[in-house]
């Protein structure tokens, strides 16, 4: 370690321009940067839903469509003035960029038909006049049951324009231009509102640019008036920026430049390697001032080779722990975000540690720091009043174990008997505060429409014309009965739902609301419908082979819960449902999606967890030498995490991915101050047999740094608070709890842990004294 140290002390000025060289380049990659919003980011794209969902999308042409909804303050939306809007729209996104098609009362037809005749009419085609034309309109749009829920609000107070995409990929850049296409139309009694998985999409790409404007200054800000608060000088304050813009445009910068796509977690990955790159140049600067004060006249590199001889051990073992936990995290988790989430941190972390060892002690020789009058005490050995008043609490652990055990205990009964209330739980439209436009019209689609999360059932048979069979269709009449009298479901449809409006029509028997009938009446309804209607009509249900069926259901929620109560049921029931040889089943669409890997995101959770506390206690076992110290190491950080999991069961925060990635974050960054106190407590153990003295000799300078390392942390971290999506501000709740619960949880139970060892050392000798 010392010759690597050497290199920095020996060649400072060499070390300053190949760390400037570095950040320039991945500064220069920032360029290639490309977001990527989308909630199918979440899950490899060869898992099977995947597959199934890809399935659907070239068998049935079906995607995540963006819904826009005109809805009427006024009362009926059947209105000239609506449905010329409406009309106006249809025509304005047909013609748009990615758009494949728009479905609405203009694209679809109303079936009539009597024993010598079928008449399928479109039922808006051109500007209409008078308000008799429009409750025309709307009589027979209500005499079509497909429509109601879809194309039409329940209440008939709003009228919807599903747009199909060509390219998923580019549904952000098709929603803002839906939104400016609908902007001037918008007034005090006709709202409009855009909604839908795309949109979704689009709505975080624009928070994600709010955020990485807003958050990223507040952060070094808020550490740089941590940092001056520390030092009192402002020329402390080079260092620690420069580790900052390396360890952060290092990690986005290699990002860009090896093409990993900007998730929506990502916007937390500055905050988070920012307060982490700055807690190890804390503790050098610690030393270097304290050498200062007491050793005035060494000469600079003498003072910065002490310094950092003083501090490498330390933070090179909280380089290696902080490590284990975002390694722990990228190699338990499934899903990409999370993966590269935890694998560039680890790499901003580990750039962080080579400019503390290389650029930093190289600036501190060239900026020749002068002494600070907030280390004056140090020249006699006394302790400031921070690092006194920390000690203080320290020595009182220690003096009072009884209490402290007992305070220690009642708050880890509370933290476990919130900890059961804990559930892996979610709902996309979480993302977004209450008042934001998206969220608003999210809600509206779902109460006023059957829902906007689709749940799709690909009904497969191995021959051409395998559907055209009467049994199956009574069985897939059976699937949609079932699935509609599940809680959570409000409509579904298939081929069977406009053939039921046909052989109503031509039986006159309204009571038929879905086809009813042999295979050969369904041949003929079905040569009918598809010799008088539009090819659009049927491709989304039925392919033209005869052997493949989608059966969608609409559902009112997203929350993680209830799809996954839906799925399961239908699950287990389907075996039941359909019984014929020849026949396969799959599950597909957005619910289903959300539903594997939402259900995997627990099991990567706690994997992650167990695998970073397991790494980070094989190195400190291995770095100190003793497993206890490992154990003992842990502890504080397995409190902590015991605490944020209570206070997430008490108030009733998900486990998501977003706040699922605190706790290996937290092993890894929350070790640190057991790793730095224990370190501490060692060295002074080895001059004085006497645990009071000791903590009152080395605590007070390791509290301070470690106070200021866990503010700056907290600080850094809380600035996620200012973040634009609710998801990232409860991460950052969780983060920052758990950093602060770890470092009084460290001050509190490692001298209490000496305290039982030395007694219990203590004990043994005297036993093996008096068996002497």
């Amino acid at each position: 370690m010392s010759r690597f140290l050497t290199v920095a002390i020996q060649h400072p000025k060499r070390c300053l321009l190949l760390g400037l060289l570095f950040i320039l380049i991945c500064a220069a990659g920032l360029h290639k940067l490309v977001k990527n919003t989308s909630v199918d980011a979440f899950i490899p794209a060869d898992h099977p839903s995947i597959l199934s969902r890809d399935k659907v999308r070239q068998v049935f042409g079906l995607q995540d469509p963006l819904v826009v909804s005109i809805s009427s303050a006024d009362g009926s939306i059947f209105s000239p003035q609506s449905l010329n809007l409406l009309l106006n729209l249809h025509h304005q996104f047909a013609a748009l960029a990615n758009v494949r098609q728009v479905k609405s009362l203009v694209s679809e037809a109303h079936i009539q038909a009597d024993d010598s005749s079928l008449q399928v009419a479109p039922l808006l085609s051109e500007q209409i006049s008078t308000l008799r034309q429009a409750e025309d309109i709307g009589r027979k749009a209500m005499q079509m049951p497909p429509f109601i829920g879809t194309l039409v609000a329940y209440d008939q107070r709003a009228l919807a324009l599903v747009v199909e995409l060509a390219e998923q990929d580019k549904a952000d850049e098709t929603y803002q231009l839906l939104l400016q296409t609908v902007a001037p139309f918008e007034t005090t009694s006709q709202h409009i509102y855009v909604a839908g998985q795309g949109a979704v999409g689009g709505y975080l790409s624009k928070y994600i640019d709010t955020d990485s404007r807003r958050m990223q200054p507040v952060v070094v800000g808020t550490i740089l008036l941590l940092l001056y608060l520390a030092f009192r000088q402002f020329k402390a304050l080079t260092g620690p920026l420069v580790v900052i813009l390396a360890s952060a445009l290092g990690a986005i910068g290699t990002m860009a430049w090896f093409n990993v796509p900007y998730y929506a977690i990502t916007s937390a990955l500055p905050v988070v390697i920012t307060a982490i790159a700055v807690a190890d140049a804390i503790h050098v600067l610690t030393a270097y001032y304290e050498l200062k004060a007491q050793h005035g006249n060494w000469s600079q590199r003498r003072l910065v080779g002490a310094a950092m001889l003083d501090m490498a051990r330390p933070i090179t073992l909280t380089t290696l722990t902080t490590l284990a936990g975002f390694i722990g995290l990228s190699v338990a988790s499934i899903m990409p975000p999370v993966k590269y989430f935890g694998l560039f941190a680890a790499l901003g972390v580990l750039i962080a540690w080579l400019f503390t060892m290389l650029v930093l002690p190289a600036l501190l020789i060239l900026l020749r720091l002068p002494e600070t009058s907030i280390f004056a005490r140090r020249q006699d050995n006394r302790a400031n009043l921070v690092g006194k008043a920390l000690t203080r609490l320290s020595l009182a652990t220690v003096r009072s174990p009884g209490i402290s055990m007992t305070i220690l205990l009642l708050i880890m009964l509370i933290a476990a008997a919130g900890a059961m209330h804990l559930r892996v739980d979610r709902a996309q439209v979480e993302n977004f505060t209450a008042g934001e436009p998206i969220r608003i019209a999210h809600d509206h689609l779902n109460h006023y429409y059957a829902g906007s999360a689709y749940l799709d059932i690909l009904i497969s048979t191995d021959s051409a014309q395998g559907l055209v069979n009467s049994t199956l269709l009574e069985e897939v009449a059976a699937l949609q009965d079932y699935l509609q009298s599940m809680r959570g479901v409000n409509k579904t449809q298939s081929i069977l739902d406009p053939l039921g409006v046909l052989q109503a029509q031509l039986e006159g028997n309204a009571s038929v609301s879905r086809f009813q009938g042999d295979e050969d009446s369904f041949s003929q309804y079905l040569l009918l419908f598809e010799s008088s209607a539009k090819p659009t009509d049927y491709a989304d249900k039925i392919d033209n082979q005869y052997q493949q069926m989608l059966v969608r259901a609409y559902l009112n929620t997203d929350l993680f819960s209830e799809e996954k109560r839906i799925v399961e049921t239908l699950q287990a029931q389907l075996p039941r449902l359909f019984t014929q040889q020849g026949v396969s089943i799959e599950l597909a669409g957005r619910v289903n999606v959300d539903y594997h890997w939402m259900t995997r995101l627990g099991d990567s959770h706690f994997r992650s967890i167990g695998i970073s506390m397991l790494l980070v206690l094989v190195f400190s076992s291995l770095l100190f030498r003793s497993l206890s110290d490992g154990l003992i190491c842990v502890a504080p950080v397995a409190f902590a995490i015991l605490v944020v999991y209570g206070v997430m069961g008490w108030q009733g925060i998900f486990l998501e991915p977003a706040t699922s990635m605190f706790a290996a974050i937290a092993i890894g960054v929350g070790i640190d101050f057991a790793i730095h106190f224990i370190e501490r407590l060692q060295l002074a153990l080895k001059h004085t047999p006497s645990l009071d003295e000791a903590i009152k000799h080395k605590f007070p300078s390791a509290a301070r740094a470690c106070f200021f390392n866990g503010a700056a942390l907290a600080c850094g971290f809380a600035t996620l608070f200012v973040s634009s999506l609710p998801t990232l501000q409860r991460f950052g709740l969780m983060i920052t709890l758990a950093c602060l619960t770890s470092f009084f949880a460290a001050l509190v139970m490692i001298p209490l842990a000496y305290r039982w060892r030395l007694r219990r050392s203590t004990n043994r000798a005297r036993r093996l004294s008096i068996n002497w």
